[in-house]
């Protein structure tokens, strides 16, 4: 297989930063041409460490960037066996990145389903646990865990905002007009609906013939409904089950 497998696609990556960036830089170093277009805007939250924890979960990257300050600044407050814990990969990674090496995770499949299948959240009775998530999130940790017996509290570490519709959108719309991009990648049915609601109604048309990469089979649903045309769903959200998928699409599949 080519490093270039992705030689001649141009791909509109509507990831949130910075995630979204390193997404395109993947697919730049595999030859594609990436226009990086977030479609949702993290703006962090002050959160504060008020209980005695048995563990911190991490729901996405996000989270950790945005809550690493207060972490590091009331690390001493916290008990000493607290344990940490993260989503999926990319949470343990960016964790890893701040110096947190100790990280219970799901090596596969990173979804909330995959974190609450694992060895140590099957007896959590009377523990005491803090999502560290962004405003608005999914509930199934918590409905999950408090129903295991454990005591949780969400921390809100960050809230999605809709972006300004700058340059930035105009050149990628443009890009849209003349049919030059190939492939459009979206990771939440909030950034797909923002994509949407940013563009020109008689660009729609044009949107919905391009293929559209997702990351789970709620969001296909719901770009079904907006009336996308060819839909296909990654394994994961994880920029490898992307990058897969955008191979697929390239003609030069990854083995």
């Amino acid at each position: 297989m080519s490093e270039k497998y992705l030689r001649g696609l141009r791909v509109l990556v509507t990831r949130p930063f910075p995630e979204g960036e390193v997404l395109s830089n993947k697919i730049r170093a595999a030859g594609g041409d990436a226009h990086h277009l977030p479609t949702i805007t993290i703006v962090p939250d002050k959160i504060h460490f008020a209980g005695q924890y048995d563990w911190l979960i991490f729901v996405s990257p996000q989270a950790v960037r945005a809550s690493i300050n207060a972490i590091r600044q009331q690390w001493s407050q916290l008990p000493a066996a607290l344990r940490l814990a993260a989503i999926g990969s990319g949470s343990a990674r960016v964790l890893n990145e701040y110096g947190f090496h100790k990280i219970i995770f799901p090596h596969h499949d990173p979804c909330a389903a995959s974190l609450l299948a694992l060895p140590e959240f099957q007896s959590v009775e009377k523990q005491h646990i803090a999502l560290i998530q962004g405003a608005g999130g999914r509930t199934e940790l918590f409905d999950t865990l408090t129903a295991r017996g454990a005591q949780v509290t969400p921390l809100i570490a960050y809230r999605r905002e809709c972006p300004t519709f700058d340059d930035h959108w105009v050149h990628c719309a443009a890009a849209l007009m003349d049919h030059s991009i190939n492939a459009i990648v979206v990771t939440s049915t909030e950034g797909l609906q923002n994509f949407i609601y940013g563009l020109e109604a008689d660009l729609l048309n044009n949107v919905y013939s391009v293929p559209l990469v997702v990351v789970s089979p709620r969001i296909a649903k719901h770009a079904h409904q907006l009336g996308f045309q060819k839909i296909l769903l990654a394994e994961n959200a994880g920029h490898n089950a992307i990058m897969s998928v955008l191979s697929v699409l390239s003609g030069r599949e990854v083995q």
